[in-house]
């Protein structure tokens, strides 16, 4: 593996499942933490296929904090 193909995997802050953020759907941030596609859903998260974003955050309540721009 690539240096830079290990710096994008990020384990799930929830379940610490391995996640690519350059290829796999999660919810990330910029604080260098994010949630697998199921933690997300799990947390309430809305996905919205025909715009390819989230439209509904998942709940972070609990998790690290994030600066308040940075939900949708």
């Amino acid at each position: 593996m690539h240096r830079r193909e290990r710096d994008e995997i990020v384990d799930c802050v929830e379940c610490g499942s391995p996640l690519d953020v350059e290829r796999e759907r999660g919810y990330s941030t910029s604080k260098g933490w994010a949630l697998c596609w199921s933690c997300a859903l799990t947390r309430g998260a809305r996905f919205d296929e025909d715009e390819d974003r989230w439209s509904v955050p998942p709940d972070i309540t609990g998790l690290p904090p994030v600066e308040p721009e940075e939900i949708p």
